[in-house]
């Protein structure tokens, strides 16, 4: 039967399965959903490579909001957006504009897609202040000079070779930041739904 279901009913069904009511629905009234559902997409977007230059994740990077951060993060200091195309790519996005990147650097590309030094580096690259205390860090920052983009994948030799030491340095500082991360979905707009 599922194979017989088109694929705009097959995208609401996915998408509405944790509605109770929708186990009740018939076929006229799984049609008349269908038709007050307007969707952004046709496909259901369940894999990674179906997404051809757009972000699928981002970080949030802030404080801990209410006691002991049941609250989520609050206030939040940046963001850093995860976008896939042919490669991966981080960027920041400041909301406290007293943050400043290592330089001229705007964007970082992980060695591979979901490496997992890309957000320690990103953390790096897109929070310096953060990092003040190591000692790498200003000759990094003054060995990457006006560097735009730092490329781990195929701009290998731009990378300083402090990097690897750097990296080691700021571990212990990574791992106070309060670091959420957030799985971005399409999302299905309701009209009138009854």
């Amino acid at each position: 039967m599922a194979e017989k279901i088109p694929s705009i009913k097959r995208a609401v069904l996915e998408r509405l399965d944790d509605f109770l009511m929708l186990a009740r629905l018939d076929d006229k009234a799984l049609d008349r959903l269908v038709q007050s559902v307007k969707l952004r997409v046709t496909e259901p977007l369940t894999r990674r490579r179906k997404i051809l230059a757009g972000f699928s994740k981002l970080y949030v990077i802030g404080d801990l909001g209410g006691f002991q951060g049941a609250d989520g993060v609050n206030p939040i200091r940046m963001q850093i957006w995860v976008g896939d195309a042919d490669r991966q790519w981080l960027e920041p996005h400041y909301v406290d504009r007293s943050i400043r990147p290592l330089g001229a650097i705007r964007s970082i590309v992980p060695k591979g897609p979901d490496e997992p030094n890309s957000l320690l580096d990103a953390c790096i690259v897109f929070f310096p202040k953060h990092f003040e205390e190591c000692p790498s860090l200003a000759e990094a920052a003054a060995l990457l000079g006006g560097m735009t983009c730092l490329d781990f994948d195929q701009g290998k030799k731009n990378i300083p070779k402090i990097w690897p030491k750097l990296r080691d340095e700021v571990k212990p500082h990574f791992k106070r930041l309060h670091i959420f991360e957030a799985v971005l979905h399409p999302v299905v707009m309701l009209e009138d739904f009854k």
